[in-house]
C-alpha cells in the first residue's frame, strides 16, 4: 500500500473500531480462509453461510466477521471485526461500516492505478 492509502485504510479502521465498540480491527490484503468466517453483506446484514446472524440481539460473533473492501469491481482485502462483548449492532452501524470499507477501497483501487 502506498501513504495515502495507508493513512485511509488506518484511518477507517480506528473509526470502525470504535463506531462498533471492537476489541481489534486490522486490514489484511491477503487471508486464507481456513474456515467459514461470518461476512458483513453490503446491506449490512451479517451472514454466516446461508444464515443471518442477528446483531441486535447477539452483537457481532465472537470469533470476529470480516468486512469485504471492494474497489475497481473486485475484493482488494477485507477488515476482520473482533468484538469487545456481545453489545448489539444494530443495522444502521453496519450499513455506516460497509461505506467506511468503501472508502478504504477507493483510496486503494486509486493507488494501484496510479502505480
Amino acid at each position: 500500500m502506498e501513504d495515502n492509502a495507508d493513512f485511509v485504510v488506518m484511518n477507517v479502521a480506528l473509526q470502525l473500531a470504535q463506531q462498533l465498540g471492537l476489541a481489534d480491527c486490522r486490514f489484511e490484503l491477503e487471508y486464507k480462509d481456513e474456515r467459514a468466517v461470518p461476512h458483513v453483506d453490503r446491506s449490512g446484514i451479517v451472514r454466516w453461510g446461508a444464515n443471518e446472524w442477528d446483531t441486535h440481539r447477539w452483537g457481532l460473533p465472537p470469533w470476529g466477521v470480516e468486512l469485504p473492501v471492494w474497489g475497481h469491481g473486485r475484493q482488494l482485502g477485507r477488515f476482520l471485526l473482533v468484538p469487545q462483548d456481545a453489545r448489539p449492532v444494530d443495522i444502521d452501524a453496519l450499513v455506516s461500516a460497509v461505506a467506511l470499507a468503501d472508502q478504504a477501497g477507493a483510496a486503494l483501487a486509486a493507488e494501484t492505478t496510479v502505480t
